[in-house]
């Protein structure tokens, strides 16, 4: 059975995407879109990479094609990505019929605080040393304090609007598809 993977920016979805691409290559004919020169986020939009700029339809229509030849075209999936607006409603619409006969899993985040912290310092990186930042410590949070006392920070209302938006999101397809959910704490 196909399994597909939703989650949201900053939860682990990159990690465990790579897990689920590994398991569904070993179970199924599939394809990552990165092997077709994509970028892994297929459905992401206006981010200014060549895979962005294709207009959603055809995005779609990609992922079709191949499974009229055989294979599952294999990317992550954000939460955000499924209410983009497609035709005559939201991209959440044609997932629904396409992958009806799909495993589908939402990864979720316990720790919300954590994952915000890791959207912030993500967001607000550009010129830091070690963007890759993960509290292991205290050391490491004070580390983390000091660089930000010397570095201006970014608004932040742009980045807490949507994390909570899509928070609900996952809440919302959790509601509208029969999904099982997974906890990166666990």
């Amino acid at each position: 059975m196909k399994k597909i993977l939703i989650s949201n920016p900053r939860y682990g979805s990159t990690y465990a995407t790579k897990v689920f691409h590994r398991y569904c290559e070993k179970h199924q004919p599939s394809i990552k879109a990165t092997k077709l020169g994509y970028d892994r986020e297929f459905l992401l939009m206006n981010d200014g990479t060549y895979t962005h700029r294709l207009p959603l339809d055809l995005r779609i229509m990609m992922i079709k094609r191949q499974r009229e030849k055989g294979k599952e075209l294999l990317y992550q999936l954000h939460s955000l990505h499924l209410f983009y607006e497609y035709k005559d409603g939201i991209v959440l619409d044609w997932f629904k019929e396409f992958y009806k006969d799909s495993e589908i899993y939402t990864l979720r985040r316990k720790d919300l605080w954590h994952a915000l912290l890791s959207l912030i310092v993500h967001w607000n990186s550009d010129n830091m040393p070690n963007k890759r930042w993960h509290w292991k410590s205290d050391h490491d949070v004070y580390n983390l304090r000091e660089w930000y006392k010397k570095n201006p920070v970014k608004k932040l209302d742009i980045l807490i609007d949507p994390f909570i938006k899509h928070i609900g999101y996952l809440n919302i397809i959790d509601q509208e598809i029969e999904t099982k959910k997974l906890w990166l704490e666990d």
